[in-house]
């Protein structure tokens, strides 16, 4: 399953966005989802795998919000 949890993510904001009135920000979400499928279908094992930001496992930010040291 890797991070397909990120699909189920970006159909919650969708239905949010659709039952508060934000018609183009749910076509944008579930244009967002199509290319999040496919890119993950794509990279099958390696989404879950992929190093995040400074290549410490997922979770560890390489920075804090507000903060001048972004990678």
């Amino acid at each position: 399953m890797g991070n397909m949890w990120i699909i189920d993510v970006l159909s919650d904001l969708r239905t949010f966005a659709e039952e508060n009135g934000l018609p183009v920000l749910a076509a944008e979400l579930q244009q967002t989802s199509a290319v999040a499928a496919i890119e993950l279908e794509t990279t099958t094992g390696a989404a879950s795998s992929m190093p995040k930001g400074n290549g410490r496992q997922t979770g560890d930010i390489a920075w804090a919000i507000g903060s001048n040291d972004r990678p």
